[in-house]
């Protein structure tokens, strides 16, 4: 930077440090706030220069000469993760936008895009360079979009009821859409599926706390001219990990060696439940799931408790992610058995 064009700041800055002697940050000298820059991350530089006019000329001076991959000066720059971390922050307090994980660019919110809708095809969202997944269970399923939008209402009523700005009526009405359960009877398959000689259904039961998205699934199976009998059940998916196979879905040396693992904790659990009658409680060992099991030849009732994550952008969030597109066993990002299934029934009556 010039000796010139570093008094010219020095200048502008002081005045507008006079103009405004609360912004604590343009009472400190050019080198300094440079500094600053330097120690942010490249998306938080540019949101740190848009706040007044004296940061964006610094910003701009100092790193124009020298823009790049590693010092962007303009949001569409940025590496594909920075963006979508820019995006997510832009439209933190913004209920009318999000910040699209597929395209990285913001949409406008469409109160007709709620879980188990047909696809609403946001304007200009081209072809996606990150993956999202989509969070299946029992024929409930919720995009990623959706999740967080979900979480960024709740947070924002939780603010609108300790002083901050009011959130439309519309946007409430949104989150109780976005929040509504889900259920289905659950329909018998000739392959792999649910014998017809059972009935069953599926509940899921979203839930927000402490910031958190969490999902109770309640399967319920019942007897009808047949027993209930794992063989009956049939395929039961908890999460990409814990599957439940139909008997001639999978080779037997194939169950043999699953058994031995961590995937085989959900069949190996509905077995004891079916001998002793009791309740038997395990997890996931690659994501963040609980479950539950309690077995009779009358009545089968299966639970799961999930964790979607908190509000972020997908890149960094790692609950999501596990949940929805891992399945792979190696670095897994599971949770403390059992502290999923506490926190969702934290002050149940």
């Amino acid at each position: 930077m010039t000796l010139m064009v570093r008094q010219s700041l020095r200048r502008l800055i002081l005045g507008k440090a006079k103009q405004n002697p609360s912004c604590a940050i343009l009472q400190l000298p050019v080198e300094m706030i440079l500094l600053v820059f330097e120690h942010l991350p490249e998306y938080e530089r540019i949101i740190l220069a848009q706040t007044c006019s004296s940061l964006r000329v610094i910003f701009i001076d100092n790193y124009k000469a020298r823009e790049d991959d590693r010092h962007p000066i303009s949001s569409d720059r940025l590496e594909v993760d920075q963006r979508s971390r820019f995006l997510f922050t832009m439209a933190y307090r913004r209920p009318n936008i999000f910040g699209c994980h597929l395209c990285t660019k913001t949409h406008r919110v469409n109160q007709r895009d709620t879980p188990g809708s047909s696809t609403v095809d946001y304007k200009g969202c081209r072809q996606p360079f990150l993956t999202g997944g989509d969070f299946h269970q029992g024929g409930y399923t919720l995009q990623y979009q959706q999740a967080q939008l979900a979480l960024k209402y709740t947070r924002l009523l939780e603010e609108e009821g300790n002083g901050g700005p009011v959130l439309r009526r519309k946007y409430k009405a949104y989150l109780d859409s976005l929040m509504q359960p889900y259920s289905k009877v659950l329909a018998s398959r000739k392959k792999w599926g649910m014998s017809n000689e059972i009935r069953g259904v599926v509940v899921v039961l979203p839930k927000i706390v402490d910031g958190r998205l969490l999902m109770q699934t309640v399967w319920v199976f019942k007897k009808s001219t047949k027993d209930v009998s794992p063989e009956a059940i049939g395929w039961l998916h908890v999460c990409n990990h814990l599957i439940l196979f139909a008997p001639q879905q999978i080779r037997d040396q194939t169950r043999a060696r699953m058994l031995q693992g961590p995937r085989g904790a959900l069949e190996l659990a509905i077995h004891a439940s079916f001998r002793t009658g009791e309740r038997k409680f395990g997890s996931c060992s690659y994501c963040e799931t609980d479950f539950m099991i309690l077995a009779s030849s009358e009545r089968t009732v299966v639970r799961a408790w999930q964790h979607l994550g908190a509000e972020a952008p997908l890149v960094d969030n790692g609950s999501w992610k596990w949940m929805t597109i891992y399945s792979r066993e190696s670095l897994g990002f599971h949770s403390q058995p059992g502290s999923i299934r506490e926190l969702y029934n934290r002050d149940a009556v």
